[in-house]
């Protein structure tokens, strides 16, 4: 499992610049993160999983699962390492590259 971290670069911060902490962990492979309102979206290829992470508390949430994410069938890497990622538009919609199958999905918050 991997984990995002914070990279603390002020000395005024109450850990040593320079240093790393955790700040939310159980990924199996995030590829593609998202700044969205007052919460980090993460889009985990491993798990094939779109993670909503509140950054005040560090909840997690899962919006999305069996996401056609990740190496397409017969590929076992992408030579670039850049295969998917995610996005978001002004007005909230989320749009993931769905690069095991070639398109684009759009979600909506309902």
């Amino acid at each position: 499992m991997e984990a995002l971290c914070v990279f603390h670069l002020s000395s005024q911060s109450p850990r040593p610049a320079g240093s790393v902490t955790p700040f939310v962990e159980g990924f199996a492979q995030p590829k593609g993160l998202v700044l969205q309102d007052k919460g980090l979206l993460v889009l985990d290829h491993g798990t094939k999983e779109l993670h909503a992470v509140t950054l005040a508390t560090n909840k997690q949430q899962i919006l999305a699962s069996q996401l056609p994410v990740g190496e397409p069938d017969g590929l076992s890497r992408c030579p670039m390492d850049f295969l998917g990622g995610i996005a978001t538009s002004i007005d909230g919609t989320i749009y993931i590259a769905a690069d095991a199958e070639g398109s684009v999905l759009t979600l909506h918050q309902v």
